[in-house]
């Protein structure tokens, strides 16, 4: 399921509890990259069939429900990417543990970011191409408005009440088409204001990233270097046991002479 893949994409990371061990923020962690991947599941699918919505605008099938469809979708997806911004900034201020477990994190959160980034790229483009329909749209509702009050205007024309309706239906279209690229100007302005929150994360967690190697390079420099003081620690000792054992056979063979000297001095 979902969640297996969720947990799988974390484990690749060196995430899994039996790596290293529970610590406090860990199980935090694995909800909120767990969250992250849930949402960025969703955001795909609901772009995508925003996508759909946005290929029948201009069509036979463009009506009022095909709008409310699309307000409501396209709200639906700018509140999906600000939770999933809220979880991303979240995970960036969650302690990793060791230096090599920090990296991997930040790893990991700088894929999420670019996926994020991804979705909201096509959210974007989408929206665009929403706002040029919606444009050529009302652009013809309202030339059909005109043209009816026109036919309305000339002494010969009677009006009937087909012909009214369908002036107010126009009318109608024309206000949802308006609030509908209303709603799009808010969410492209506020999509780009995430992008620059986005950014500012992936600054940060590059710089972090950096000083975390950085530190990483410096312990494998001390870690290398104080190997090199026990090498030739170990060579001094050698060195001075070797001396010591020198000495101690000078000194016994020159006790034994003293005692061989004195036993003959004496005995004489």
């Amino acid at each position: 399921g979902r969640s297996e893949s969720s947990a799988m994409s974390f484990d690749s990371y060196g995430g899994r509890q039996g790596a290293y061990g529970v610590r406090d923020g860990d199980s935090e962690y694995i909800r909120l990259s767990q969250d992250v991947e849930k949402n960025l599941s969703q955001l795909n699918n609901n772009v995508s069939n925003l996508q759909k919505l946005v290929n029948q605008m201009g069509t036979a099938r463009d009506d009022p429900t095909l709008q409310r469809q699309f307000i409501q979708l396209q709200q639906s997806i700018r509140a999906q990417i600000l939770n999933t911004e809220k979880s991303l900034k979240q995970l960036n201020m969650i302690d990793g543990g060791n230096a090599s477990e920090q990296s991997k994190r930040r790893q990991q959160q700088e894929s999420l970011g670019r996926r994020l980034r991804g979705v909201m790229e096509l959210f974007q483009q989408t929206c665009r191409t929403a706002m040029n329909k919606e444009k050529q749209s009302v652009a013809v509702d309202r030339e059909r408005a005109a043209s009816f009050r026109e036919e309305r205007r000339d002494p010969g024309h009677r009006g009937d009440f087909m012909a009214m309706q369908q002036v107010e239906s126009n009318q109608e279209m024309i206000r949802q088409r308006e609030e509908g690229m209303r709603e799009i100007e808010a969410t492209m302005m506020e999509v780009n204001d995430i992008f620059r929150d986005l950014s500012t994360i992936v600054h940060e967690q590059g710089a972090v990233l950096d000083n975390i190697e950085s530190n990483m390079t410096s312990a494998d420099t001390m870690v290398d270097t104080g190997r090199q003081q026990l090498i030739k620690a170990s060579d001094y000792q050698k060195k001075a046991r070797n001396k010591m054992c020198c000495l101690l056979v000078i000194v016994a063979v020159v006790a034994a002479i003293l005692i061989i000297v004195l036993s003959t001095t004496l005995t004489k």
